[in-house]
């Protein structure tokens, strides 16, 4: 297999997850949004094992994991629990949580980035932040019991808890 060939494979799978996360946002249906969110998270688990299959690991092949990740992990999961109703709550309790979570998550991609943890994670990855709460979405829970849902993901993402590698 050619090695151009061999690079665009991952790529195309990261890609996947990113076009997940979108559709994930603009859909309608809150829990056709919750199901490409868990979807998203299973193909995320593909790229890097791919991309080392093939021994095409790049930096850029990381990067872009991450901006993906972003989108269908944090960007995403947000939205859905605008829709599910949190916006309704006062703006400390609507806005401040989804902008809290976000920023977590973001926090967390770049932290992971630019570390070198072997064999474990630190913090909650956000591709668990966001499977949490898509599932979550499936049951459409009340709004205070959402935000504080994404407020604790975040603690747990920034956290310095370290979590096995599976």
């Amino acid at each position: 297999m050619p090695s151009s060939i061999k690079f665009i494979i991952p790529q195309i799978v990261t890609f996947t997850n990113l076009s997940l996360g979108v559709i994930a946002i603009i859909s309608t249906n809150l829990s056709l949004s919750a199901i490409f969110i868990i979807i998203a998270a299973i193909i995320d688990r593909l790229d890097g094992k791919i991309a080392r299959k093939l021994n095409v690991e790049s930096d850029l092949g990381k990067e872009l994991d991450s901006l993906s990740d972003l989108i269908s992990f944090g960007a995403a999961p947000a939205v859905i629990a605008w829709k599910i109703g949190i916006g309704t709550l006062s703006a400390f309790w609507g806005y401040i949580p989804l902008l809290i979570y976000v920023m977590a998550g973001a926090f967390r991609l770049a932290r992971y980035n630019v570390s070198n943890f072997s064999g474990s994670f630190v913090g909650m990855p956000i591709t668990i932040a966001g499977f949490i709460v898509a599932v979550a979405a499936l049951f459409k829970p009340d709004g205070m019991i959402l935000a504080a849902l994404l407020l604790v993901l975040s603690v747990l993402m920034i956290s310095t808890i370290k979590l096995k590698k599976i």
